[in-house]
């Protein structure tokens, strides 16, 4: 193999080639960004993992500060970008351009959830700058928003993110342990990074027994999609930030993260930067294999092939259609299926509600309570109970719509998938090139908004009636208090039960309706590679024939020119 210096030069000259064409490519800021990253040495080491797996504690640890927000439910809304720098501070970039700078204490308002719920501030990115830490100045660690979570309006983000990956520090979890969609993403992630270390954080949480079971157990299912050479550290992320790197597991991660700037990072750098342009340059290529292979036809042949392309992604079209009302039905269903669970619920629920409030009065008229706290006692009873009962039922709705979404909307992507590919092959069977497939990918969105409220709406007379009660001898008072609260405990129950069933149809809708518009745009892009192939085409024949050959001999420069670079990129 030639040496990495060299590498790094002949894959620099052959991006500066691809730049300099008369027709620049559609991906050349692309190109352009991994140029300068291959010449700073920047290589972009990424934190990974399922939602609530510590990755933002475990980046403050090997920081030795808590600058990343960090919580009990999941935190991280916006990629943020961590390097070295001579003093502390942050910017934020903008969806529409713009940049602020920040200091670090503020960072929370735009990457955390709970601050900037589905990133409604359009924040596209938090670069931190940070003085006096592990990181070499080459260095860029970047936190993510987890995945599998409900609340990952930011997967699409994520996903993107896969792409700029040298290497990867993937964090899964003692408790719980690893699971079968971990392990998908972990695939994804060993295909675009060129090193992978796995931490198993919250080893804490185990005994030395139950930790050799969850090392031994995590070890056999990550191999089997990592192979054999893979490394596994195991670790506390949390008492590494609390007490201390020594004996937590973050010191055997920071070793990793320094032999990798020191030793390897020239080579994880070129390659990540190699398999980036490779991807995007083929892309390139495919459309202009297009051109050329149009362009050799006559111009009615060509004519007529064209039109018998258009014909194509227009049954595209209508199939995608179709397939997204078969996905509004499903969304349908889910609907339905709660209900179906709902009426099976609420009737259980709400007699055993009235059977503890009936327990309750008669353990307080026992003890002599005073009417107050009769009162008082009997509504706390009464909406600690209620909770107790109906959290769990939520929760296991909330995870079957999850279930259910998740689902449909893989078979929808699959299908979506399908009909590209198959109008893909069909356009370059009749122009009789190869075109690469450009897969459509879309992740999965869900905020809850629910909030329990067990009291019904109250007019003023309800208030008077109220009060009027407390003159009414202390015996007489409590029953009539138990009698209010047994007539319209069921009412408040249905209503509790709308409001969840309110919260997850709002929730399922607006999922829905993002992935229908982000699928429908993804589709589109990928079928604009063909269509802007299919239109270069048409130009080409339909122009001044007296140049064709001339544009044809632009046209085959620019293919040698991207296939040259593409040879560069294979390792």
């Amino acid at each position: 193999m030639r040496a990495i210096g060299l590498e790094a030069a002949d894959l620099t000259r052959r991006i500066d080639a691809v730049l300099a064409l008369p027709e620049p490519p559609e991906c050349r800021d692309e190109l352009a960004d991994e140029r300068r990253r291959l010449l700073d040495g920047r290589l972009n080491v990424v934190v990974v993992g399922h939602f609530k797996r510590g990755k933002s504690t475990l980046l403050n640890a090997l920081l030795g500060r808590r600058v990343l927000p960090t919580g009990v439910v999941p935190v991280t809304s916006v990629v943020t970008l961590v390097r070295a720098g001579a003093a502390d501070g942050a910017r934020v970039f903008l969806n529409n351009g713009q940049e602020e700078r920040m200091p670090l204490d503020a960072i929370a308002s735009c990457v955390a959830e709970k601050e900037n719920p589905a990133n409604e501030k359009g924040v596209e990115r938090v670069e931190v700058e940070m003085a006096g830490t592990l990181l070499a100045p080459s260095i860029v660690l970047a936190d993510t928003p987890g995945s599998g979570s409900a609340f990952l309006h930011n997967t699409e983000t994520l996903k993107a993110w896969l792409g700029h990956i040298d290497a990867g520090i993937f964090v899964v979890s003692a408790d719980p342990p690893v699971g079968a969609g971990e392990l998908e993403f972990m695939g994804e992630v060993r295909d675009q990074a060129g090193e992978v270390v796995v931490v198993l954080n919250k080893t804490d949480r185990l005994d030395p027994g139950e930790l050799d079971e969850a090392l031994d157990y995590t070890r056999n299912a990550v191999e089997a999609v990592l192979g054999k050479d893979v490394v596994i550290v195991p670790c506390s992320a949390k008492q590494g930030l609390d007490r201390g790197w020594d004996g937590t597991g973050v010191d055997q991660v920071a070793s990793w993260l320094q032999g990798l700037q020191k030793d390897r990072g020239k080579d994880v750098l070129l390659r990540g930067v190699a398999r980036r342009v490779g991807r995007l340059l083929s892309h390139e290529l495919a459309i202009a294999d297009i051109e050329a292979a149009a362009a050799k036809r006559g111009s009615e042949e060509l004519r007529d092939t064209l039109e018998h392309a258009r014909v194509i992604t227009g049954e595209l079209e209508t199939s995608k259609e179709e397939a997204l009302a078969i996905f509004d039905r499903g969304c349908r269903l889910i609907m339905a299926q709660y209900d179906d669970a709902s009426r099976t619920f609420l009737p259980d629920v709400t007699a055993r509600l009235l059977d503890t409030l009936n327990a309750e009065a008669d353990r307080l008229r026992g003890g002599r309570a005073s009417v107050l706290r009769f009162k008082r006692e009997l509504e706390s009873t009464r909406d600690r109970e209620a909770l107790t009962l109906l959290r769990p039922f939520q929760r296991e709705r909330e995870a079957a719509v999850i279930e259910g979404f998740e689902a449909l909307s893989g078979r929808t992507l699959g299908h979506v998938n399908r009909l590209v590919d198959e109008a893909f092959s069909r356009v370059a069977e009749l122009l009789g090139v190869t075109v690469h497939r450009f897969d459509v990918t879309e992740g999965f969105t869900m905020e809850s908004r629910l909030t329990y409220r067990m009291g019904l709406p109250r007019a003023n007379l309800d208030y008077l009636l109220e009060g009027a009660t407390f003159l009414l001898p202390p015996p007489l008072a409590r029953r009539v208090f138990l009698r209010r609260q047994l007539k319209y405990l069921p009412r408040a129950m249905d209503l509790q039960m709308g409001r969840i069933r309110a919260d997850l149809h709002q929730r399922l809708n607006e999922t829905a309706i993002s992935f229908r518009a982000n699928l429908s745009r993804r589709a589109q892009e990928a079928l604009s590679r063909i269509q802007t192939a299919l239109q270069r085409s048409d130009d080409l024949v339909s122009g001044d024939r007296s140049r064709l050959a001339e544009r044809m001999e632009a046209l085959n420069g620019r293919r040698e020119a991207l296939s040259a670079a593409i040879e560069t990129c294979r390792f």
